[in-house]
């Protein structure tokens, strides 16, 4: 899409409007959550988080049971965000309530200075594991972790599963797979799949996701963390026909084929263009894998309607981050990025008689805000976090974004490096700060599809002055590669 003068004057005009911003408060880095009681049901409810892999906001469409039996019965928050868009970091926080700046995980692996500083070695390294959401849970609840923990997970120790986790079926290895893994359980034993039409790792999943409810005495509550690999890639699809698919339309937004990309920072400007008939077979293969994550979903309910469970339980539908679909350039299903496609995830909740059905909530949330959630229902409070409770009113009007530098090619599935960043993410705009010195302001009412940075058009209004003061204020700690020059 070519921006002619008229459309850059029309974004810049809108972007005149002042906007009042604050910021949450942040914990300094190992800090550790005391949980105290409050009211919140007679009947501690049973719980279910269940979390993708790389799934996009956008398409939620593309999940029948999820639709019919979670936004139709639940809420919807159609602003919801990871605060740091890529796999470990977005896991940290979404099992502690904390920001990558406290939990110490700022990417999937790696050392820094002879330390870890991402995956599973980075959060064990900084307490995390004695402070996760299964702590603050135990001794009331049944706490059982099925899917995708953390990447680098490769052993358990000898007294059983991490701390605070009562059943434990969880991957053995740096990622995940579709086909052809480990998984290891409670008592310690692994178990191999391979690649037999059985050996679907969502349904893999599922299988002891519903054995577990149905096993576990209906007078004790359950925290259950489900997190398969989908629609993570390479995707792999089941060797099954799901039914009827939606019709697939064609995915062109106008950052896809954006002619003008000056107003960007240079790494972006330099991408090669994206080929379109490869998104098409991506985006296919992304709603395949995504079916099975809906045919789980359709089990796991099925599972608790059947034990008499289903109306006194939270059930929470998220991903760890979402991804890139040729926006600007930027390869397909890379993350990393403040822009939208890569930081809006998916956020539903149903608790029948506690959040209303078929609404949407426009309020400004983070991951770091399901795991208070959850405590929060479960009559617990989590001190000390960056999250707080959706179950409360009240919202934040604007929440960071931040990422340490990307090592492109040679170190974290990116192929491109990207410097450090700070963001400041509303409703409403996007700031970013790169350690480069580079900025990007963008206003979504006006311009949806990020296709003017309105700090390179020279545009100095009081916005970008107050979100890049809110941005610096709320920066703290910096991630690792990053100052203000």
């Amino acid at each position: 899409m070519v921006r002619t003068p008229a459309t850059r004057r029309a974004v810049l005009a809108l972007a005149l409007v002042a906007l009042a911003v604050h910021t949450g408060c942040t914990s300094p880095p190992g800090r550790v959550s005391n949980a105290l009681p409050i009211p919140r049901a007679p009947v501690a409810p049973n719980i279910v988080v269940i979390v993708t892999d790389d799934q996009r906001a956008d398409t939620l469409r593309w999940l029948p049971t999820v639709q019919r039996e979670l936004i139709r019965q639940g809420t919807t928050f159609t602003n919801a965000f990871a605060t740091t868009p890529t796999c470990c970091p977005s896991r940290a926080s979404l099992l502690t309530g904390l920001l990558p700046g406290s939990t110490g995980v700022w990417r999937n692996g790696g050392l820094l200075h002879g330390e870890p500083i991402g995956g599973w070695p980075a959060f064990v390294a900084s307490g995390m594991e004695r402070r996760s959401l299964a702590t603050w849970l135990t001794p009331t609840y049944e706490t059982m972790l099925i899917g995708k923990y953390l990447n680098h997970y490769d052993h358990m120790a000898e007294d059983g599963p991490p701390e605070g986790w009562d059943v434990w079926h969880s991957f053995l290895a740096s990622n995940g797979a579709y086909f052809d893994f480990d998984i290891v359980h409670t008592d310690g034993e692994i178990t191999h799949h391979g690649r037999h039409a059985r050996s679907y790792s969502t349904d893999v999943f599922a299988d002891l996701a519903v054995g577990s409810i149905e096993r576990t005495a209906i007078e004790r509550p359950r925290l259950m963390y489900f997190d398969p690999y989908a629609p993570h890639g390479p995707l792999t699809e089941a060797h099954r026909d799901h039914g009827a698919h939606t019709r697939m339309t064609t995915y062109r937004s106008p950052s896809l084929r954006e002619a003008d990309l000056s107003d960007k920072p240079p790494w972006i400007q330099e991408l090669p263009p994206i080929d379109e008939a490869m998104l098409d077979r991506r985006r296919r293969a992304t709603e395949r894998a995504l079916r099975s994550v809906d045919d789980a979903v359709r089990r796991i309910v099925a599972s608790l309607r059947r034990t008499d469970r289903l109306s006194n339980t939270l059930i929470v539908f998220t991903s760890d981050n979402g991804s890139s679909w040729g926006e600007h350039g930027v390869p397909l299903g890379n993350k990393y990025l403040p822009y939208d496609a890569q930081t809006h995830v998916p956020l539903v909740m149903r608790w029948d008689g506690h959040v209303a059905p078929g609404v949407e909530d426009d309020r400004v949330v983070l991951n770091v805000d399901v795991p208070v959630t959850v405590a929060d229902a479960a009559g617990v409070r989590a001190t000390g976090v960056d999250g707080r409770s959706l179950l409360e009113p009240g919202s934040r009007a604007g929440a960071l974004l931040a990422a340490m530098g990307s090592l492109g090619r040679h170190g974290d599935g990116l192929s491109f490096a990207r410097p450090a960043y700070c963001a400041y993410r509303t409703a409403r705009f996007l700031f970013v700060r790169y350690a480069s010195g580079d900025e990007e302001l963008y206003d979504y009412r006006s311009d949806p599809h990020e296709l003017v940075n309105l700090v390179s058009a020279g545009v100095r209004t009081r916005v970008a002055d107050r979100l890049r003061d809110r941005t610096r204020a709320a920066c703290r700690p910096h991630p690792p590669g990053f100052a203000w020059g």
